[in-house]
């Protein structure tokens, strides 16, 4: 039986290195696997998936949150030095339940029924965006580094980014799809990735479990304007004016004819990115436009199957986390001599994510409470 609203509820979910309860009327969730920064693994996103089940049937549960028990991270996204080691030891159906499940994950956090805060504070990369922006409260703090990185290190921005990235105008989104910039707060607000910018002493408060958010006004009060202009909103037009055009090598010709210290930088950016990584990304932020986020993480799936098993995939987590020179030797090394038809080919279905219509609006910029 379950325990009286005002004392707490506590799942066991110590294996899983997340800590889930209920107190009064709130579900609450804690990231806690402090020595790989709440990377993911299979058993962390499966125990997720149940604590959520049991939350949306729990009557006495009105709101759930989802936090970190780690000082400034939130999460730096899947464990992928285990999707390398499973690829190199042909373990592909590991790698197939981990993206698949990850993914339906996505999607129940997406439609999910009941107010769904997550509260970002510090590092929030790949995996973890697919654990916050999906939701319907996405609160940050000044010390936010948002990103999706995945083009250095031989994959593609997944968790439904061709999504969320998709949603934002082709500039802007193609730009933090294949630069992997890291987003300050100021960043998140201004493209609605983040919707709630607030003090380090109000997200503590936050973080109590007896803090009841069911009503969006009881959030926005506590909203903290910024005094700061951000890296995005400062050259908007820049990246509009590099990053929407109809090919991949457009981008670079525009940013050498801009000749700025922002365009050489930018460049340098891409530079350093695995060339397939950068081709594949560019053609699934295309195919995926104006889809929504069930076909977005479909065709991210599909995808999975192939760029997990690529050398540049093998190559890019070796050099960023293995080894950890930063010195990946790409293959091809040219734009021009990637083969995109050879991972977007329609021979092989796979099984479905799942298609539900979606609860929320998408990341809007200069985010707001929905």
């Amino acid at each position: 039986m379950l325990q009286e609203p005002h004392l707490s509820t506590v799942l066991d979910c110590a294996d899983a290195s997340i800590k889930a309860g209920i107190v009064g009327c709130r579900g609450w969730i804690t990231l806690d696997k402090p020595k790989s920064y709440n990377a993911l693994t299979l058993p962390m996103i499966r125990a997720i998936r149940r604590v959520l089940d049991m939350f949306a049937e729990e009557e006495r549960v009105r709101c759930i949150s989802i936090a970190s028990a780690v000082p400034n991270v939130f999460c730096a996204g899947g464990d992928i030095r285990a999707v390398r080691t499973a690829s190199l030891a042909g373990r592909h159906d590991e790698n197939e339940a981990f993206f698949s499940e990850e993914y339906q994950l996505n999607l129940l956090i997406a439609n999910y029924p009941k107010p769904y805060m997550a509260l970002i504070d510090g590092i929030c990369m790949g995996g973890g965006m697919g654990l916050s922006v999906h939701g319907r409260h996405r609160v940050v703090t000044a010390s936010l580094k948002m990103a999706m990185p995945e083009t250095s290190i031989g994959y593609f921005p997944d968790v439904g980014a061709s999504y969320f990235l998709g949603q934002l105008p082709l500039g802007l989104g193609n730009f933090l799809a294949l630069t992997g910039h890291s987003m300050s707060a100021e960043d998140a607000m201004y493209c609605g990735l983040a919707n709630l910018r607030v003090s380090s002493a109000t997200f503590v408060s936050l973080m109590l479990p007896t803090f009841d958010f069911t009503s969006p006004s009881s959030l926005t009060a506590l909203a903290m304007p910024s005094t700061k202009v951000g890296h995005l909103e400062m050259h908007d037009k820049d990246i509009e004016q590099c990053f929407n055009v109809p090919r991949l090598g457009d981008i670079f010709d525009q940013l050498r004819r801009h000749q700025s210290p922002w365009s050489e930088q930018t460049l340098a950016m891409l530079k350093k990115s695995s060339p397939t990584s950068l081709v594949l990304t560019f053609e699934l932020m295309r195919r995926c436009r104006n889809r929504c986020l069930a076909e977005c993480l479909d065709n991210e799936l599909k995808l999975t199957r192939k760029i997990t098993r690529s050398a540049d995939f093998m190559e890019g987590v070796r050099a960023a986390l293995v080894e950890k020179d930063k010195k990946p030797s790409w293959h091809p090394q040219q734009l021009s001599d990637v083969d995109a038809s050879a991972y977007f080919d329609d021979e092989a279905q796979l099984p479905r994510v799942g298609r539900r219509a979606l609860n929320h609006s998408p990341p809007k910029r200069n985010g707001t409470i929905n």
